[in-house]
């Protein structure tokens, strides 16, 4: 397999899918679907950690890699110094590395247009760009060797139609004592399609941001109130998901 690099732009990966999509980036899936097609000599995290929500996920990426790179700054454009910080280390490590193969680059940032276009150019090294979709320059798109948005739309779709067929199962009225809370949809699903139930609370919280998937609050018989989902039935058959 090629020998591949990558660097990762984390504040726009976390923050877009945060942002955008409502949910957390995947770091080990991310890395393992990497090792399936390169042998990855490291993976790079650039951060500004002083934000309490990415200084949680340390702990995530250690699973991956210890090379992580704060980029901490006092200074009022902290986005930028991070842009600044990743782009020089990407400059160097291209120079000081003509054996890597493949640089990867996870960031959606247009600035990282030149870079890309010196390792592809210069260098002819093929570069894979990730990001976010919803966040992802078109202009760094068409710079790349091979690019992929996350989260991936196939997957979407898969976890998207197994969550309106269960629904469309509840409305058929068959199994009246069912009552869809979003943790009982999230076991349920798990069990019988095998899936990870964290893949489906991901996907179940991003229906529910979208509005495709309701939460009411419903009366039980013995008067405790139970937060319920409900499939909005007008939203999925105007979009035409599932």
């Amino acid at each position: 397999m090629p020998t591949a690099y990558a660097y990762v732009d984390f504040e726009h990966w976390y923050i877009s899918m945060e942002n955008i999509h409502k949910s957390r980036p995947d770091i080990k899936t991310w890395h393992n679907e990497l090792m399936q097609k390169y042998n990855i000599d490291n993976v790079v995290f650039f951060a500004d950690f002083s934000n309490i929500k990415l200084k949680n996920e340390i702990a995530n990426i250690r699973q991956i890699t210890n090379s992580i790179i704060d980029t901490q700054n006092s200074g009022h454009y902290k986005k930028d110094y991070t842009d600044f910080i990743m782009l020089d280390y990407i400059y160097q490590n291209a120079i000081d590395r003509q054996s890597i193969d493949v640089h990867i680059i996870f960031t959606g940032d247009g600035h990282f247009s030149s870079v890309v276009k010196f390792l592809t150019n210069k260098l002819r090294k093929k570069v894979v760009v990730y990001g976010v979709s919803g966040a992802f320059s078109s202009q760094l798109k068409s710079a790349a060797t091979e690019c992929a948005e996350l989260p991936d739309s196939n997957e979407q779709k898969m976890y998207y139609k197994i969550i309106i067929d269960n629904f469309k199962f509840i409305s058929n009225g068959k199994e009246k004592h069912i009552i869809p809370t979003f943790m009982s949809t999230v076991e349920t699903l798990s069990s019988q399609h095998n899936l990870p139930q964290d893949k489906l609370k991901e996907f179940l919280s991003q229906m529910i941001a979208e509005n495709y998937i309701l939460k009411k609050e419903k009366r039980m018989s013995r008067g405790q109130k139970v937060k319920v989902l409900e499939a909005n039935w007008k939203k999925i058959r105007k979009d035409r998901i599932g």
